[in-house]
């Protein structure tokens, strides 16, 4: 159907490898919308960092981990180099090179992106809560997954503290955040 679209928008072409990654789970196909937008916004000069981001994000979820970092590390290069700095940009980018290096258990290097990016969502200020409670959880699980279960507990309860004060009780955001919170408590036999 996105075939009868004339001239073919990078936009739509992104939107629709989005669909496919998010609602199907079928990132090979996403990738393929990915890099035909990629291709537009190449021709015309447009920013390329979120189809990046978004390369980077399906091949991790293929765990093709070094074409992952590669898709981000050049997003992170865009955004740094951008005329206006937006720090939620970097610091989204730092976050998918942190859970690309997560996903290939390189800890410290995981660990070393999260904190960047944690420095990053914090300078934001207000108006960011769900990205500082996001990245919090991601360095929370890091520190688990270091088997340092309590320092891990003390970054997520920072975490659900922002959490609860940004999303409706019955998201799927915070049940999933809890599910993860008790495997850390139940590491350290608080049940």
């Amino acid at each position: 159907m996105y075939l009868c679209i004339k001239p073919e928008s990078a936009r739509i072409l992104v939107i629709i490898g989005i669909l496919y990654a998010e609602k199907k789970g079928d990132y090979k196909s996403a990738i393929i919308f990915y890099k035909k937008a990629h291709k537009i916004q190449e021709k015309n000069g447009d920013d390329t960092s979120n189809t990046f981001t978004e390369l980077g994000i399906a091949y991790q979820n293929l765990h093709e981990y070094d074409l992952a970092l590669n898709y981000h590390f050049r997003a992170l290069s865009i955004r740094k180099l951008a005329q206006t700095i937006d720090r939620k940009l970097i610091a989204g980018s730092l976050i998918g090179i942190a859970n690309a290096y997560w996903g290939e258990q390189n800890l410290n290097e995981a660990l070393e992106y999260t904190t960047q990016a944690l420095t990053l969502n914090e300078s934001v200020g207000s108006g960011n809560e769900l990205n500082l409670a996001t990245n919090l959880i991601i360095l929370a699980s890091i520190h688990h997954s270091r088997g340092d279960d309590n320092l891990a507990l003390e970054v997520a309860k920072q975490a659900l503290a922002l959490l609860e004060s940004c999303v409706p009780r019955d998201s799927p955001v915070l049940a999933s955040f809890l599910n993860n919170l008790g495997t850390i408590q139940f590491s350290l036999g608080l049940f």
